[in-house]
């Protein structure tokens, strides 16, 4: 690892060359990035149009925003998307699990490689995909999906009870044109939301478990959710925490993924107008850009402020008494703050949640406290009887039901006698045949009812009979091994006190004597490994859905598509593959000159900028590394007004150099960041061996840290191309020439038309694609292995 040399002014003078390599970043991000989020504070105070009218109105545009309800009910929207976002995290981690367990070191690496196409196909083309065939009324795949399988009925049943109005018997639903469906539609899409570098970044933390621990495990008879939950999930922990805070974050900065999904408008109504939509809406169609620059500060503030608050709790350990009552005492504030001006309920309660005293609540956790425990279950038992008869009868205090119903779950965990249930629960009691009995028929009881309910809702039996009686011998199977006593087994290999080691081990013995017992053994190892490569394949085959229907419809014809929709059939339509490149082949040649130049430009600068960095200490260096990462807090969406009105000034719009310009600034950001942390560990000998040659600055970059640096290069190469060719917010903006649009932008505007023709469309969706692929296809080894690299660093 590097260790610096620290240059004082009076040795700058032999060193002074290597600002050279951090000039040029500092050049492109003052003046791309830091400007436009200066012009923006500035233009805030004003009443601006954009051009020549300016006028004076000082704090007007924040107080009216917030009294806007509009922009309000827009971070409700964001609040739901962002919780079924973190709930989308799951579903990543099971399956990074799942690969990781995986002894086949091939079958890894399979499993690896199949994750890393979902996320290197452009994100704009799944969401394309997903709102012309999934969302769409007559012939959507969704719609399809829940006639077929009877789920409609359901639904019909459950808005008849709960008085949606939202589906009827003679129509389909209408995801994104029902003002009650586009929500939900936001939060269906994507499905089963496995995201690509999710599983990778798992994968790569899981790689630190060493293969002994599990072993280990293995002696002491400890189960997969043991496993999980101590050996697998304490390693995860940092890859979870990063994903989380960049989940939140990007919830609320993002417009795009809405702005493809339903349009400026945010759909009928506006019902999907999230706060960075609203801002484009203020600034390009109300061309009241002053307001637009207000909001996007507050969103600069909102996003600041979330990433204090991560940072905060991340070194909660760390944190004085003091400091930690008063973070509770400021959350506490905005949460009422939230709750009584502008009625955020949902918020309010996460900041709440967040703000109390656990250690305080954790002394009702003892043994003996069962008054205590009564108490708060009698008081919860209350302030729920409030909340639900107190509607109905009388009016509440200035508070929502829910706030009441919050604070009685949080009475009722107090006051659970936990100690005792996990006694319940995992202490073996007896062991006889009515035991035994019941572990059969309750999974065949719960079976039965689920196929008996089944085919009520579409008339025919739900699951085939011989698949059917095949599972039913697995639970059957399953249910027979005796898991408490196993459970026994690990207790009397830690040695617990008060279990008597020898009666113990002679029950499991008698147990594992047992054929049933033995059967029960064999056929979970093998049912818990099916499941594991069945998780896996199930993924896949959804992420890799929209892929198979592109290259079918491809190849149709519109009457072949709206007959036969999901399968292929003669004959097949080759030309719509050159009609498409008639239509988006510029378009493709736009974005590979734009992207390449973007990742050469972003690649080179960053490594000089990181070499400088981590080679020398020198003064402001400091300075000029906060300057970077406060840049990587900074939503770029916030600054889009003030930098459409400088590109408008330097007459770069509807210039490939503009969108050059704009990407490099903001992809220098990140790849320094990642740069930097590969480079510090090159060894310092190896430097010192170059300088004491006479190597300059530049050749040691050349002939040390490039040779070193190749697969990190590659990956932050790959990364940046795949970010810079999905992006089309930025040119959708400001790019008027058909001739001169990036691919994303041409797709956007033909998914548009109301006339489509499907198969060139679907051929242009596909051609969006390729050149990714064919990136990552040559440049794989190197970024799978500077990806894995990378994990351990988080």
């Amino acid at each position: 690892m590097i260790s610096q040399n620290k240059v004082t002014l009076k040795t700058l003078k032999y060193h002074w060359d290597i600002y050279l390599f951090i000039i040029p970043t500092l050049i492109i991000i003052g003046i791309f990035s830091y400007y436009p989020a200066l012009s923006g504070v500035f233009h805030s105070f004003f009443k601006w149009n954009g051009a020549d009218i300016a006028d004076p109105v000082g704090f007007d545009n924040y107080l009216d925003l917030f009294k806007n309800k509009t922009f309000w009910e827009s971070f409700k929207l964001v609040f739901i998307l962002g919780a079924f976002n973190l709930l989308k995290m799951i579903p990543a981690l099971l399956v990074a699990v799942c690969i990781h367990r995986c002894k086949s070191d091939k079958m890894q690496f399979l499993y690896r490689v199949l994750f890393v196409v979902p996320m290197i196909v452009p994100g704009l083309v799944i969401v394309l995909v997903w709102r012309s065939f999934f969302f769409e009324t007559s012939q959507g795949y969704l719609n399809q999906f829940i006639n077929f399988f009877g789920i409609k009925q359901l639904l019909l049943l459950t808005d008849k009870i709960v008085g949606w109005g939202i589906f009827r018997p003679d129509q389909n639903p209408a995801w994104l044109g029902n003002p009650k469906l586009i929500v939900t539609a936001m939060v269906l899409w994507g499905f089963p939301w496995v995201g690509s570098f999710g599983v990778l970044a798992h994968l790569a933390k899981l790689q630190g478990v060493d293969n002994s621990v599990y072993e280990a495990a293995d002696i002491d008879g400890v189960n997969w959710w043991t496993k999980f939950t101590k050996i697998e999930l304490p390693y995860l922990f940092g890859s979870i925490y990063v994903l989380l805070i960049f989940t939140i974050i990007d919830t609320i900065r993002d417009a795009g993924t809405v702005l493809a999904l339903v349009g400026i408008d945010g759909g009928p109504g506006g019902v999907a107008t999230v706060p960075a939509l609203f801002m484009l809406r203020k600034a390009f169609v109300e061309q009241d850009m002053g307001y637009a620059c207000a909001i996007g500060i507050v969103l600069t503030v909102i996003v600041f402020g979330l990433q204090n608050i991560s940072s905060f709790t991340s070194e909660w350990k760390q944190k004085s008494k003091t400091q930690r009552n008063v973070f509770r005492i400021i959350l506490m504030a905005i949460a009422l703050g939230l709750a009584y001006g502008n009625r955020l309920w949902a918020i309010s309660f996460v900041l709440i949640l967040g703000s109390l005293p656990y250690e305080l609540l954790s002394v009702y956790y003892d043994k003996k406290g069962y008054f205590k425990r009564v108490l708060l279950l009698v008081a919860g038992s209350i302030l729920f009887a409030v909340a639900y008869f107190g509607g109905k009868a009388s009016p509440l205090p200035p508070l929502s039901p829910l706030v009441y119903y919050f604070a009685a779950m949080i009475l009722g965990m107090c006051g659970m006698p936990w100690s005792f249930l996990n006694h319940f629960m995992f202490v073996r009691r007896s062991a006889n045949a009515f035991e035994a009995l019941l572990r059969i028929l309750v999974p065949l009881a719960a079976i039965a009812g689920i196929v008996t309910c089944l085919p009520l809702f579409n008339g025919k039996p739900a699951i085939p009979y011989t698949p059917f009686f095949f599972v039913l011998f697995l639970f059957i199977a399953i249910a027979a091994i005796p898991y408490r006593d196993i459970k026994l087994l690990s207790i009397r290999m830690r040695g617990h006190e008060g279990v008597d080691p020898d009666i113990i081990y002679q029950q499991y013995l008698d147990f594992t004597r047992t054929g049933l017992y033995r059967l029960g053994y064999s056929v979970t190892v093998r049912f818990l490994r099916f499941m594991k490569h069945f998780t896996i394949i199930l993924v896949l085959f959804f992420a890799f859905i929209p892929f198979y229907l592109m290259m079918i419809v491809s190849l149709k014809n519109n009457s072949q598509f709206y007959g036969n929709p999901l399968t292929l059939e003669a004959p097949f339509h080759w030309e719509n593959w050159q009609t498409a490149w008639t239509m988006v082949g510029t378009n493709v040649a736009n974005s590979i000159f734009i992207t390449g130049s973007i990742v050469v430009l972003a690649v080179l600068l960053a490594l000089a900028a990181a070499y400088f960095f981590i080679r020398i200490q020198m003064p402001l260096q400091n300075l000029f590394w906060n300057a970077i990462l406060l840049l990587m807090m900074l939503p770029s969406i916030a600054n889009l007004v003030p930098l459409f009105r400088l590109l408008k000034d330097m007459n770069l719009l509807n210039t490939f150099t503009a969108l050059i310009c704009v990407g490099t600034a903001g992809a220098l950001v990140g790849s320094v960041f990642i740069l930097k942390n590969f480079i510090t560990d090159i060894p310092k000998d190896l430097f010192e061996a170059a300088e004491i040659d006479g190597a300059s600055h530049l050749q040691q970059m050349a002939n040390v840290v490039l040779p070193l640096s190749g697969p990190i290069i590659a990956t932050v190469g790959i990364m940046r191309f795949v970010h810079e060719w999905n992006d089309f917010l930025l040119p959708l903006i400001i790019m008027r020439d058909n001739t001169k649009l990036p691919i994303t932008v041409q797709l956007l505007r033909m998914s548009g038309e109301y006339f489509k023709l499907w198969g060139p469309l679907m051929a242009g969706y596909a051609l969006a694609a390729i050149p990714v692929i064919l990136l990552f296809i040559f440049a794989m080894r190197f970024f799978i292995r500077g990806l894995s690299e990378g994990g351990t660093k988080y």
